[in-house]
Order: C-alpha cells, then sequence, then structure tokens
C-alpha cells in the first residue's frame, strides 16, 4: 500500500496487522512524504522526491521489491481485516491464471460499496506482463484511466468474494490523501520511452 502523510490512518493499518499470520509480507511505500511512514509489522520503503499523485510509481516499487507469488495493490484507507485474509489465503490456490481481481468493499461506518477503480489482487508475474503502470503519467490524478484499459486487454477480470473495509476522514481524520486537487485531466500525448521505477528511492525498514 501507499502511504502519503497519512500516520494515524498507517497506525490503524498496524493494528489490523498484528492478527495476519507470518508469511503474510506486508510493504508500505512512503511517496515522499513529509511525516514519514512509520509503523511495525512492514516492511518501508520510501520515495526520495515529493512528486504530486505519484502513486503509480510507488505501485511499482511496491511490486519490484515483493517476494510473493501474489500482490494485493491497497490504497491505505482500504484494509483488509484478518478474517477476510484467512479466506484469501484458503481461495488464492483456486483461482486461475492471467486474471484480475477486483475485491469487494464495504465502509466501516457503514454501507456497501461498488469495487474500486484500482485496487486489484494481481499475480506479480501478470502485473509485469501488463508492463506495471506507466511512470510518464505521474503528477495526474485518475490514471487508472490507462492502467485498467491496457490491463483489461491483456488479462481477464473477476471478482472476488473478499472484503475490505474502507475508512473515510469520518472515521479516521487522514484517511485519504488531502491538499492535492483531485481534478482529473487527461495528460497530452506521451513522449518518450515507457518508464518504469524512475525515480529514487530506498529501503527504510
Amino acid at each position: 500500500m501507499t502511504y502519503y502523510n497519512q500516520p494515524a490512518m498507517l497506525a490503524r493499518q498496524a493494528a489490523i496487522w498484528r492478527d495476519y499470520p507470518a508469511g503474510v509480507e506486508v510493504i508500505v511505500v512512503d511517496d515522499g512524504s513529509a511525516v514519514p511512514a512509520k509503523a511495525e509489522g512492514c516492511s518501508i520503503y520510501r520515495v526520495a522526491k515529493d512528486i504530486p499523485w505519484h502513486q503509480d510509481g510507488a505501485r511499482n516499487l511496491g511490486a519490484h521489491v515483493a517476494n510473493g507469488e501474489w500482490l494485493l495493490f491497497l490504497d491505505i484507507d482500504h484494509a483488509l481485516p484478518a478474517e477476510g485474509l484467512a479466506k484469501l489465503l484458503r481461495l488464492l490456490p483456486g483461482l486461475r491464471t492471467r486474471t484480475a481481481f477486483r475485491p469487494e468493499r464495504r465502509l466501516v461506518s457503514g454501507g456497501d460499496l461498488k469495487p474500486a477503480a484500482n485496487i486489484w489482487l494481481i499475480r506479480r508475474e501478470d502485473f509485469w506482463r501488463v508492463g506495471g503502470y506507466d511512470e510518464r503519467l505521474c503528477g495526474h490524478y485518475g490514471t487508472d484511466q490507462e492502467f485498467a484499459p491496457r490491463l483489461r486487454h491483456s488479462l481477464r477480470v473477476e471478482w472476488l468474494p473478499v472484503t475490505l473495509d474502507v475508512y473515510t476522514r469520518a472515521v479516521v481524520a487522514d484517511a485519504s490523501t488531502q491538499g492535492l486537487s483531485r481534478r482529473v485531466v487527461k495528460p497530452a500525448r506521451l513522449a518518450g520511452e515507457w518508464r518504469v521505477l524512475g525515480f529514487e528511492w530506498s529501503r527504510v525498514q
């Protein structure tokens, strides 16, 4: 999951991870925050430069350093409770290859949600088969508009009967990214070569 100046939400996540079984790898990518990520029970990587809406690069980094066969990409306001993880681990051996999965969601304050546009369970090899996220789009909000169609062109997309808990700022004050414009701007025609991991980063924990 990516982190950007959200210490309270990260602490909430860390409380959930304490109930995870051994062998589950949790990776947090701090996307150049002014308030560095700090938590137990996870690996933490940090992007050196604060680039607005750089979550695509941060996700590429998470996929690059992950050791597991499967990747679950989460925004930090989306949590997988321990019982949901147990169900997911039972399902994994039977899931189809060359397929990306979209989990169900519910608000912790009550109510169901549609699947998120950019929350995926995907095999690591399939993620890189698609090409990862194109970092030339970083700096724009809503770049899943480019990634999702490309993913669907290469992979099947199926529903996953596992439910994520979604936090809002009414529950955790810094649950979602603040201080950046959410106006969706379609980038102009992209120049140059496809860019992946085109930034400085380091492991801090």
